[in-house]
């Protein structure tokens, strides 16, 4: 019966964990970016002047919580704010493989969602950011390619984040569980999506990653990991975590177990209970989310002369590694 299973879904997760209030949260925002009440009002309205003037963000997604969410992910700069949010919906247009018909029915999309690939965990952690746990052995990389996941993982975002402001102000923490992943994986990751991947994240995500945690690296994988982390800059690098297999302790000790499923040593649901709530959860927001495929830049309207694909992603070997948070 599909209420009881929702009621007992909603009875094991613990949505509120770690939840700060929204005193805790202005106080934190104000800590970190220096944002006030006044602060916030000017800026958006000096953001909304260069909107008004610049013809080819007409067509972008320019809601109060965007620019918002923007502004705190750099960090009120208002030059890189302008920068990273015409480089997101210039990222839009460029690549449709990523952003292009956010259908969850879909039946590539549909594939991954099924399979719980990437899950968003209730809460937060002890620190009040947010953790996804991405569990790489359950791709199936004979239905998949890289892009579809990165399409996919995309909406579950999206989706997750929706009005959630301390995810904004606190960042985010990805747990990477390598266990089972064997040669048939490695073909995933072809170097040109992740280098586009890592430019992305870096010159246009208004997101803060805080932390990577690799759980269970098979030595396989270590090359591949090795090139990754060598696009990233160092920053990146030095939030990233390799744990010997089996071993949790850093990992409970840095996000707390609360916040982790029971599968991991924590108490917040099981990976099937998440699994199936995140696959409803994207499939209810299919409205939305159709909706929001279709803000991008109007590249033929951009004063002077259009941005390509290679003036965003670098020509091919040659990537511009820009700020990252």
């Amino acid at each position: 019966d599909y209420s009881v299973w929702r009621w007992s879904v909603v009875m094991s997760f613990n949505s509120s964990l770690n939840a700060l209030s929204p005193t805790e949260l202005q106080q934190s925002a104000n800590a970190q970016f220096g944002e006030t009440p006044e602060l916030l009002k000017s800026s958006l309205k000096d953001l909304r002047a260069w909107l008004s003037k610049s013809p080819h963000l007409h067509s972008i997604q320019q809601d109060d919580k965007t620019l918002l969410t923007f502004l705190r992910g750099c960090k009120f700069s208002l030059e890189r704010t302008k920068q990273k949010l015409d480089n997101f919906h210039a990222v839009k247009g460029s690549v449709p493989e990523w952003f292009h018909d956010w259908d969850p029915l879909q039946p590539v999309v549909q594939e991954i969602l099924s399979s719980g690939v990437y899950l968003p965990l209730p809460g937060y952690d002890r620190q009040g950011r947010s953790v996804v746990l991405c569990q790489v052995e359950k791709i199936n990389p004979a239905k998949v390619k890289l892009n579809d996941i990165i399409k996919a993982v995309n909406m579950v975002v999206t989706t997750a984040i929706d009005g959630d402001e301390q995810t904004v102000i606190q960042g985010f923490v990805t747990i990477q569980d390598m266990a089972g992943v064997g040669l048939q994986h490695i073909s995933l990751f072809d170097l040109a999506t992740m280098k586009k991947l890592v430019t992305m994240v870096e010159t246009a995500w208004p997101l803060k990653p805080k932390a990577e945690h690799i759980l269970n690296m098979p030595s396989l994988m270590e090359n591949v990991h090795n090139i990754i982390q060598s696009l990233q800059k160092q920053k990146m690098r030095d939030r990233t975590y390799v744990h010997k297999t089996g071993d949790w302790a850093q990992l409970h000790q840095d996000v707390g177990k609360d916040i982790l499923p029971v599968e991991y040593g924590g108490s917040n649901g099981t990976v099937e209970e998440l699994r199936r709530y995140w696959k409803k959860k994207v499939e209810d927001n299919r409205e939305n989310l159709m909706e929001l495929s279709k803000f991008k830049t109007d590249e033929a309207k951009r004063p002077g002369k259009p941005k390509l694909h290679s003036d965003i992603f670098g020509i091919e070997g040659s990537f511009r590694k820009l700020d990252i948070d």
